[in-house]
């Protein structure tokens, strides 16, 4: 597979990163709105880069198609353009057989796309490697907790944060690597497939890379457990009309409508927006419009 890197402004700096996160991005002609995709990308990326400094460079790798246009991205940030061709099945929510149809699809595709930016990663010489969504956003005290642990195998974010944008509210999700496939770091010689491609089955990309269910228990297997980072470190942004999960309206479903019972103990889990939230997360401005 011939992949073109296109380098933003370049990476300044000769520093390797202590930490990359390698994200994929779905391809422009499945997309509901492509330059909604791309101003979600770039918030992600500010969110990321808030915390880059010399003596702990943290670097952001895109896997996306030859077709994806995207302007705009600040330095460090570095895409391979895959030729991939768009899924063969919508990477929208379905259901029944269809529903299963576009997982097999979907899973391949971020697959191939996250394990290409996290192998550009390695040579890059990252130390840590981080698994994100393209619509996400990133704690600047992730960078400092790696930094004080290198060596450890890695770390599973098993609470975070969702947010709906332009809403003033947040919601407190526990389970978090259950719902949201930003939750895992891992040091990057433990990640499996990295040296050649000829080493991954198809089904094993979809396992490991199109999903976020099966790595940290295939590391456990192989004796590297991953710690729970002990702080709510990454936002999962939903609702804004271009996420391909069935949990894109996951405010409203658990914490609101799953059972009248729970109304109360969902409620408690919303937090105002505060002022350090949006510092820490870089949370883009609410939008009066």
């Amino acid at each position: 597979m011939t992949i073109y890197y296109d380098h933003c402004r370049s990476f300044e700096g000769n520093n390797a990163p202590l930490l990359a996160c390698v994200t994929p991005l779905i391809h422009p002609d499945v997309a509901r709105s492509w330059p909604s995709v791309c101003a979600r990308l770039r918030e992600t990326a500010a969110s990321v880069l808030s915390s880059d400094s010399p003596a702990t460079p943290i670097r952001m790798f895109v896997g996306c198609n030859y077709e994806a246009e995207v302007s705009d991205l600040p330095s460090g940030v570095k895409l391979m353009r895959l030729p991939l061709p768009a899924p063969d099945a919508s990477v929208y929510a379905s259901t029944g057989d269809q529903e299963a149809v576009r997982l097999e699809s979907v899973r391949l595709d971020k697959g191939e796309k996250v394990l290409a930016a996290a192998r550009e990663a390695r040579d890059e010489g990252a130390e840590y490697i981080m698994f994100l969504d393209a619509d996400d956003l990133l704690s600047n005290r992730i960078i400092g907790w790696v930094a004080a642990h290198r060596g450890a195998p890695g770390w599973v974010i098993d609470k975070g944060w969702l947010h709906r944008p332009n809403s003033p509210f947040i919601y407190q999700q526990d389970r978090f690597n259950r719902v949201c496939g930003s939750c895992h770091i891992v040091r990057t010689d433990l990640i499996p497939g990295l040296s050649s491609k000829a080493e991954m089955t198809e089904d094993e990309i979809k396992k490991y890379f199109g999903s976020h269910l099966h790595l940290a228990d295939r590391l456990s297997f192989e004796g590297h457990h991953l710690e729970k980072l002990p702080f709510r470190g990454a936002v999962y942004r939903v609702g804004h009309g271009n996420n391909i999960s069935r949990r894109k309206r996951a405010i409203e479903f658990w914490a609101l409508r799953r059972h009248p019972s729970l109304f109360l103990k969902r409620v408690v889990g919303f937090r105002r927006l505060s002022a350090k939230l949006i510092e820490e997360f870089s949370v883009p401005p609410i939008s009066r419009h």
